[in-house]
């Protein structure tokens, strides 16, 4: 049956692979002709691209065999689709809570999540890859001390895809401020990033350029979307220039570290509230962070599943977030305009604020009752 279903999945992308997104005309396939005319790994030598190196060494591997780009630019993810069904599962199988039956039923919904689905198959972007080297990180996290080695490589991998690892990072911190993992073991991810840089430092990068990559990008993010762009954050309620990127991001760091430091008191970790406590801070920080665009729910589209397996009767709030992380992906992909975002934001607050209860509820009632 699992196999029936992982083909259904399959096909179903693969029905949708003539679709040709804006950024896969606009950028992958750019990136890809790029890499082709100016010797493949020689092509590093310019900046052509504001991504990492990790995803353009697949970009070039493409590039190299002459293989067909979209099809192999959306094969890639599709794959890694896989794989992050199955990082669900094995965080899943952790919840003793749970029959045992409850990992499948993760693995299959998590392959058939609308934005998941869309990700790969339509948009072609690559944000499964990030997102299952991650849910695989905290896997090994929550598995113990034994295999925080482990979580901090896979880590360093998903860091080395995409910035938006960021948004998981919280559960991390919380860890590091209880002393049940070594801060010095997370020295492990920056040395990962910098040994996946290496290839292109050899080919001609710049090995400062490189490293800063993702300063770069965020720089360019609130020069050019400025605090948000189609997408229902906070910043929907200010205008452009009434609140500078820099405040912003200051305020969401002042929530961000409000909120581990909550999570450290309310002892989360130790009632086995991790998953849960991850969860609101994939949903809450793209909310409260300026810069962030369409897919950057993608990471709490994921932990959904988790939710709504452990908190069945609350299974409003992941549907409601998937609803919330659909529809600016669909007014991208089908150029539908007239969307309110304002309304959108207005219900995506009060899904922070009915996950803010659930997740620490029960601190603030022993503390203020």
């Amino acid at each position: 049956m699992m196999s029936l279903l992982t083909m259904s999945a399959l096909v179903i992308r693969i029905t949708m692979f003539h679709h040709m997104s804006g950024d896969m005309n606009r950028f992958l396939l750019r990136w890809v002709d790029f890499i082709r005319e100016n010797g493949y790994m020689s092509s590093f030598a310019d900046r052509f691209s504001d991504y990492a190196p990790l995803y353009l060494y697949l970009l070039t591997a493409i590039a190299y065999f002459d293989l067909d780009t979209v099809i192999w630019i959306k094969i890639i993810s599709v794959v890694f689709d896989v794989v992050l069904a199955i990082a669900v599962y094995k965080l899943v199988s952790l919840r003793q809570d749970l029959k045992p039956i409850a990992k499948n039923i993760a693995y299959v919904i998590t392959l058939f999540v609308p934005t998941i689905l869309m990700n790969s198959s339509i948009w072609g972007q690559c944000d499964s890859l990030y997102t299952a080297f991650a849910l695989f990180s905290i896997y090994f996290l929550l598995k113990g001390e034994k295999h925080h080695l482990t979580a901090m490589i896979f880590l360093g991998f998903a860091f080395a895809f995409k910035l938006q690892t960021i948004y998981l990072l919280p559960l991390f911190l919380v860890y590091i401020l209880e002393g049940k993992l070594k801060w010095y073991k997370c020295l492990i991810v920056p040395a990962v990033y910098v040994l996946t840089i290496i290839p292109a430092v050899l080919s001609g990068a710049s090995f400062m350029g490189e490293l800063l990559v993702y300063v770069g990008q965020a720089s360019e993010a609130s020069q050019v979307r400025g605090l948000y762009v189609n997408f229902p954050s906070l910043y929907t309620w200010v205008s452009n220039g009434v609140v500078s990127p820099t405040f912003g991001l200051a305020g969401a760091l002042t929530v961000i570290f409000a909120a581990c430091s909550l999570a450290v008191r309310a002892k989360l970790i130790d009632k086995g509230d991790a998953l849960k406590f991850v969860y609101l801070m994939a949903v809450l920080m793209p909310f409260v962070t300026p810069g962030v665009h369409d897919r950057h729910l993608f990471p709490a589209d994921a932990l959904a599943v988790i939710y709504l397996l452990v908190n069945p009767k609350r299974w409003y709030v992941p549907i409601s977030l998937w609803m919330i992380s659909y529809i600016p992906c669909a007014a991208y992909l089908f150029d539908i305009v007239k969307i309110d975002f304002g309304l959108l934001t207005i219900f995506y607050f009060f899904i922070v604020l009915l996950l803010i209860k659930d997740v620490f509820g029960d601190y603030f009632r022993e503390r203020f009752y």
